[in-house]
């Protein structure tokens, strides 16, 4: 079956919701982030986040935030590269696996430094007429570096150093 136009389309807006959602969560871009989630959002990054239960936009915001906020501190920082888009749509759902590049660091160093690589597996539905993200899954197949709990657990650290300044 040759795709129509609205089925491209549909293609293209849902890839550009995925790389978009990446992007602003490397700028901290919380407000961005918070305009392609889905009224309901799970979250399933093994030990990384809670359990992977569904849960609604403000919840959702409010984790990733805490989690995330700490890698805008300077000399911190965060890169999700998601490249590899393979799209699929049914009516209103849409799936997107993508490749997994994902490094978190705390300074300059290489003990500093956590990347893992692997598999993304994201869910979006449409909602009011635009796709919205409502489920992301990694699968880390490897890792270089620190275990990236203990990056995070790092930054969580020095976002509570300097805001006791």
């Amino acid at each position: 079956m040759t795709p129509t136009i609205d089925d491209l389309a549909d293609r293209l807006a849902v890839s550009d919701v995925v790389t978009t959602y990446f992007q602003a969560m490397d700028r901290h871009d919380w407000d961005g982030v918070r305009t392609l989630i889905a009224s309901k959002m799970t979250l399933n990054a093994g030990g990384l986040a809670s359990a992977p239960t569904p849960q609604s936009r403000d919840d959702f915001m409010d984790e990733l935030i805490a989690r995330n906020a700490p890698f805008a501190l300077t000399g911190c920082g965060s890169f999700h590269a998601n490249p590899g888009h393979l799209v699929s749509i049914s009516g209103d759902h849409a799936t997107v696996t993508a490749h997994m590049i994902a490094g978190h660091w705390v300074g300059p160093a290489d003990a500093d430094f956590s990347m893992g690589y692997g598999m993304y597996e994201l869910d979006l539905v449409r909602e009011g007429g635009a796709w919205k993200l409502s489920g992301l899954a990694m699968e880390i197949k490897r890792l270089i570096g620190e275990p990236p709990g203990e990056i995070m657990r790092r930054a969580a650290a020095l976002q509570t150093t300097q805001a006791g300044r």
